[in-house]
């Protein structure tokens, strides 16, 4: 997974911490009993985008929002939620984790184009890595990192994964310091043209100073290169001869929350959060809407966020920890999911 990645929601909430809770004084801890619930049946709302939804049991499940029918993709057994990515092109979605039954660590693709569901690697229980789809989403980039409870460190190392055929390639590790027990760190992104991945190989041996390392492995040339790299509160940096690399920004899975401004597909509609935490949709010809209002919790920091748009003009957003949907046109709101058991995940 790429630092850049790790570190864009925690710095966007962190800047946006810093300001609000300096002008709003002593926050609490909890949820919020005042916060206002006047919502419409989810199904009036004629929403056609499908939503695809992780239960914290791993289930995977695809919605009609319309119909309020939802379906089955799979249950692979996992023992927690799994970790989920989208490709650049919103067909794919890469999900993985820890299968009770098998001791093994698998990683799916889901294609919503044609609903197909498919394995494309596992290793024993532990470790491993996060996916990296590149930026034409045709290629998966995977570092599956050790750990000691595995039987050998022999299929630790990069992996390239066609997306059409799933076909992989084993491209080892190209770091020269040896692989420390439990004591590395192993991060792979994409070079925004999609033409390397860029690594980050980090080592803590006991006793030892820190190591890092940073590597390309160039595509059409099929090798490693060594290059040069820095780390800052923004994330990975890479250089090749004094000059920065450019990096692929991944998509973010909407059920995490953002914080800055998002427009609508078609850019009529735009969403906002104050430092007052109140979220508002505007749009040049009508007047500003409120949609809701959040605050900052001790424990839980900012309580409102925005997912997304699943459409021109339903917007999804969260209030202490519940889903739901705006429709800007009418304004009316629904809850996107109902009662106590809220989701891991949900994207669309």
């Amino acid at each position: 997974m790429s630092q850049i990645r790790r570190m864009q929601f925690l710095i966007a909430s962190g800047a946006l911490l810093a300001i609000l809770t300096v002008s709003q004084g002593i926050a609490k801890c909890g949820p919020d009993s005042t916060t206002a619930k006047s919502t419409v049946p989810l199904s009036s709302l004629s929403i056609t985008t499908p939503v695809f939804m992780f239960e914290r049991s791993g289930r995977f499940l695809r919605g009609n929002l319309a119909s309020g029918e939802w379906t089955q993709i799979s249950n692979h057994g996992f023992n927690y939620a799994p970790t989920i990515v989208s490709s650049a092109d919103g067909r794919w979605i890469s999900y993985s984790g820890e299968v009770k039954t098998r001791n093994s660590k698998q990683y799916w693709l889901y294609d919503k184009r044609t609903g197909s569901d498919r394995l494309y690697h596992q290793h024993p229980t532990w470790g491993g890595g996060i996916p990296e789809f590149s930026p034409d989403s045709k290629w998966i980039a995977l570092f599956a990192e050790y750990d000691t409870r595995w039987p050998s460190p022999s299929g630790a190392g990069l992996y390239l994964i066609s997306v059409e055929t799933l076909a992989s390639s084993f491209l080892e590790n190209p770091s020269a310091v040896a692989i420390p027990k439990n004591q590395a760190i192993r991060f792979v992104t994409w070079s925004k043209d999609g033409s390397e991945m860029l690594l980050t190989m980090r080592a803590f041996p006991p006793g030892v100073e820190q190591t890092r390392e940073h590597f390309a492995y160039r595509m059409a040339e099929k090798r490693y290169e060594r290059i040069s790299g820095e780390y800052d509160q923004r994330g990975e940096k890479f250089f090749r001869g004094g000059s920065r690399i450019a990096v692929h920004e991944p998509p973010t899975i909407q059920s995490r929350v953002r914080y800055r401004e998002i427009a609508s597909p078609d850019g009529r509609w735009t969403a906002s959060i104050d430092r007052a935490y109140e979220l508002t949709v505007s749009a040049k010809e009508a007047a500003s809407k409120k949609v809701s209002v959040g605050r900052y919790d001790d424990c839980s920091g900012v309580t409102i966020g925005i997912n997304g748009w699943l459409d021109a003009r339903h917007m999804v957003y969260s209030v202490e920890s519940e889903s739901y949907v705006f429709d800007a046109v009418t304004g009316r709101k629904a809850d996107l999911f109902r009662g106590p058991n809220q989701p891991a995940a949900f994207t669309w």
